[in-house]
């Protein structure tokens, strides 16, 4: 599955959920709180190794992602699945050899709008963010350009600005903190 996503810094967290809610067609706000640890392969390149293991909901997601920026819009291969004892999964990526790499913490909330997952998260220590996604089934360019497309209109819709829309990573933000 690609993932075609785009986050954004929010400033007002309240002002824009409301936003948010007031959407034509917008699904009820789900409170989410997940954490995320990453792991990786020391002496290989991180990208080669990253993989992830999310703990949400009661439950533990491993998720490999082949990751690729284009401009501030992310365009990730991604490989997931859910693990039955996430604390068994843990001892196991350690006895191959991996080590942390970073941690993330996030909780907000996740709509539906149409085709569109839209989150609004707090990450800490890094403040809030909008999320817009779409998956989509393959690499096809007018897939994804369209997927691009929904995602810039929302955005628009919500008046959030270009110039809060972030290129970066989370775990480049962590790393940098």
């Amino acid at each position: 599955m690609i993932e075609v996503e785009l986050k954004a810094h929010v400033e007002d967290p309240l002002q824009l959920r409301s936003k948010i809610e007031h959407l034509d067609g917008i699904s009820s706000g789900i409170a989410i709180d997940m954490s995320d640890t990453y792991f990786y392969r020391p002496g290989v390149l991180v990208d080669d190794t990253l993989f992830r293991l999310r703990l949400s909901e009661g439950k533990g997601i491993v998720t490999r992602k082949t990751r690729r920026l284009e401009g501030a819009m992310e365009v990730n291969d991604e490989i997931e699945y859910e693990v039955s004892d996430p604390d068994a999964f843990i001892e196991y990526a350690f006895s191959l050899g991996n080590e942390i790499y970073v941690k993330k913490a996030k909780h907000g909330y996740l709509y539906r709008l149409g085709v569109l997952s839209v989150g609004l998260w707090e990450v800490s220590p890094l403040g809030w963010f909008i999320e817009v996604e779409v998956l989509v089934e393959s690499v096809d360019a007018v897939l994804v350009e369209e997927a691009k497309r929904l995602i810039f209109e929302l955005l628009e819709r919500l008046q959030i600005p270009s110039e809060a829309h972030e290129s970066r990573y989370y775990m480049e933000m962590l790393l940098e903190e």
